[in-house]
């Protein structure tokens, strides 16, 4: 392993050449505040439009044409645009994934009791459910990934950060944008978008479709053909109604549906005695992607005779806005309703197949005042979120788990600009967690009980504080440069649950966990400089986290069990960086780091975490890597033998990350890895523009996850390449 003194090194001589950050936009704001390279980018990270720049918080903003180029075109893809964040795939389905921020870390996404420390939201609307949200985007306008405790705003399950997919609002002008594409695997992607008014002024919408999908990159040996295939399609609906200038009416559907392989065991066996294990010890049986499940039409229902999954979730959302005086009030009621099944086989031979289906139907209501009046500006809201799900997970049993939660909250926050250059920020949130849990185990494939139903109830109330001071040095500071130092304070809550992967273990079912908590300290500074040709973002942090909720494998009389446990307290450090460097308008450098470091301060005795140090001597909270960096450029230019009527754009980005260890056991360490990326796209009149894009060119063979105790393991994808077809029209 490389040293951390060493990167961290090699990363400040990265900065000082201004090899710069991700959230650089699509270079067509014309009406910027000042002439220069980097565009303004407005965001909502404190639930009103900013500058990015003016937000005292560490956000990615990242804007279509960046997710274009960054070809990050599912959520998964953050993972390389985000200092710090991971996103590994489940074990479970291509829709689902683990998530990792700062030292805390969800690994089991497919339950409906699973509590994530990152809170999802699209358009303001929470999605408790990590489940079915890996699928392609949508329309969407641009993501703000927004790093660290955000519970004051947002609320519980955000300790570690907010994501916000926003799409696109409809214009006032009739607008039609199209894609066609295909590629490797007979990978395709379709889709189309129309908005604008609708018969009176008052009114617009918008529609958009899209479908995608792929043969597959896993070839399975037992039936002679390609496996991992995903068909999805999916469609979001919107109507803006504004009767009067004061009132604004927003009416949004969506929906989507998944089908796809299911999971893909590849089957590999360890080359070492060391019970310390790392992805370059896993010898496939057959190969990285190639696996050997066959056909069994005798397994008894929920069990399938080969691996499969099948999601359909449905999104609705009213929001209202009311323009007082100096204030706006503002109202978001919505529904979500989640249907999702899959069936698995763990070895990748056909020896351990289980299945999982879930209903998840979630309502919340939000009341926001928002408001500005001389140095002030606030926010004060009212939340209220209901959720209710039945699950079955069906392996060596059938466990069968369903989970009531109602959460309500009252919220506030307050800035106040003490001069020019001084401001403050205090914010506080109370929130109440009601939960209610029924579980039970049975036979497989038969109603017969094994088990009583066991009942629990947990019931928890958080406060969420933030304070904050921000400080511009330079207030009379000319065009093209701006300086904001901050320091804050925050506390994250992540709400605490129960356990449904029992398999034939009775006390898996009769044991919660409680919440996990956090204090984070950061120093930030942002920085424009160079007539905005260069933008620094830093923020260096100090996270304690009490009562870190991780995964655990443990034995019992039905053999592996998998609960959630508190196991113990941490602390993290850690610098982020993203920058950008424009030394011309057609080209742009940019770059995002992550140093850290985590140890745990003290373990509870009984879990899985104090019996893996009492065995290795030492351990690490995982999938916390000491570095991980990616880089890039973007470099257009007109073709001189075409005239001025083309233009071709090149780019690619790097991303390379140093070894972690995916669970809490510290059995198996994903070694450090890399990928490399490249795009062409060429712009032609009418809107017209041909994209050429590649990603892992090396080729790079590297798991990214799996389970010793059923041997099956899961690789990243190979080179894939996509050839695409857009046409935009206004």
């Amino acid at each position: 392993m490389k040293s951390l003194k060493y990167l961290a090194w090699t990363a400040t001589g990265l900065v000082g050449l201004g090899l710069g950050a991700n959230s650089v936009a699509d270079d067509k704001d014309e009406e910027a505040a000042w002439s220069g390279t980097l565009d303004t980018i407005v965001v909502t990270a404190e639930r009103r439009e900013q500058r990015l720049q003016d937000v005292p918080l560490a956000v990615t903003a990242l804007t279509d044409s960046t997710l274009a180029d960054r070809q990050i075109v599912d959520p998964q893809g953050l993972e390389r645009a985000v200092p710090g964040m991971i996103l590994i795939e489940n074990v479970s389905a291509p829709t689902n994934f683990s998530v990792a921020l700062r030292g805390s870390v969800q690994q089991d996404a497919a339950l409906v009791v699973a509590e994530s420390p990152v809170g999802f939201y699209l358009d303001d609307v929470y999605l408790a459910r990590l489940t079915g949200l890996n699928t392609q985007f949508l329309d969407i306008e641009r993501v703000e990934v927004l790093r660290g405790p955000q519970g004051t705003l947002y609320g519980r399950n955000t300790l570690a950060g907010a994501v916000k997919f926003i799409s696109r609002q409809p214009g006032f002008e009739p607008e039609f944008r199209g894609e066609a594409g295909y590629g490797s695997f007979g990978s395709y992607r379709l889709g189309a978008s129309v908005s604008g008014p609708l018969g009176q002024s008052d009114t617009r919408g918008s529609l958009a479709l899209m479908a995608n999908g792929t043969d597959g990159f896993i070839f399975n040996q037992a039936i002679d053909q390609d496996v991992r295939s995903q068909r999805n399609w999916g469609m979001r609906g919107r109507l803006l109604f504004e009767p009067t200038a004061a009132l604004s009416v927003t009416t949004t559907v969506s929906y989507t549906d998944s089908r796809n392989d299911g999971w893909s065991a590849i089957p590999a066996m360890i080359t070492t005695d060391n019970p310390r294990f790392s992805s370059g010890d896993l010898q496939p049986v057959f190969g990285v992607y190639d696996t050997a499940i066959p056909r069994n039409p005798d397994l008894p229902p929920p069990l399938s005779p080969l691996p499969t999954g099948d999601t359909h979730q449905w999104i609705a959302s009213l929001a209202l806005d009311y323009q007082l005086d100096g204030s706006t009030l503002r109202s978001i009621t919505a529904h979500v309703s989640t249907d999702d099944y899959f069936a698995n086989e763990f070895t990748g031979l056909g020896f351990f197949p289980g299945a999982n289906g879930s209903e998840t139907r979630q309502w919340s209501q939000e009341f926001q005042w928002l408001g500005a009046a001389g140095a002030w500006n606030w926010i004060a809201g009212l939340y209220g979120f209901r959720e209710t799900a039945d699950q079955f997970i069906a392996l060596v049993t059938d466990d069968v788990i369903s989970v009531a939660t109602n959460s309500f909250a009252i919220y506030g926050q307050v800035d106040y600009a003490m001069s020019e250059r001084w401001s403050v920020t205090a914010g506080l949130r109370l929130g109440r967690d009601e939960k209610d849990f029924d579980g039970q185990i049975r036979v497989l494939g038969t109603q017969e009980p094994l088990s009583p139903v066991y009942r629990l109830s947990e019931n928890d109330t958080s406060l969420t504080p933030r304070l904050g001071l921000e400080w511009r040095p330079m207030v009379d500071n000319g065009p093209g440069t701006d300086l904001m130092i901050y320091l804050s304070a925050a506390r994250g809550y992540k709400a605490g649950g129960f356990n449904g992967i029992a398999f034939g273990n009775p006390d898996v079912l009769q044991t919660s966990y409680g919440p996990e908590t956090n204090w984070t300290y950061e120093l930030g500074l942002k920085a424009e400089f160079l007539d905005r040709r260069l933008r620094t973002n830093l923020v260096a942090y100090y996270n304690d986290i009490s009562d870190l909720a991780l995964g655990a494998q443990t034995e019992g009389p039905g053999g592996v069990s998998f609960p959630v446990q508190n196991a113990g307290d941490a602390r993290i450090r850690g610098l982020e960086a993203e920058i950008t460097v424009a030394p011309t308008r057609d080209f742009q450098l940019f770059t995002n780091l992550t140093v850290q470091r985590g140890r745990y301060t003290s373990l509870n005795p009984a879990s899985e975490a104090a019996i893996s140090e009492a065995l290795f001597g030492s351990i690490d909270i995982p999938q916390l890597p000491d570095y991980a960096l990616s880089a890039g450029f973007t470099w257009g230019f007109d073709l001189p033998t075409l005239g001025d009527w083309a233009r071709l754009t090149l780019g690619a980005d790097a991303y390379v990350t140093d070894d972690f260890f995916v669970a809490v056991s510290n059995e198996f360490r994903i070694e450090g890895y890399s990928r490399y990326n490249a795009f062409a796209s060429l712009d032609l009149p009418q809107g017209l523009q041909l994209r050429l894009a590649g990603t892992n060119l090396g080729n790079s063979k590297d798991f990214i996850s799996g389970i010793a105790a059923f041997g099956g393991y899961v690789p990243l994808p190979p080179r894939e390449w996509m050839l695409s077809l857009s046409w935009q029209h206004r």
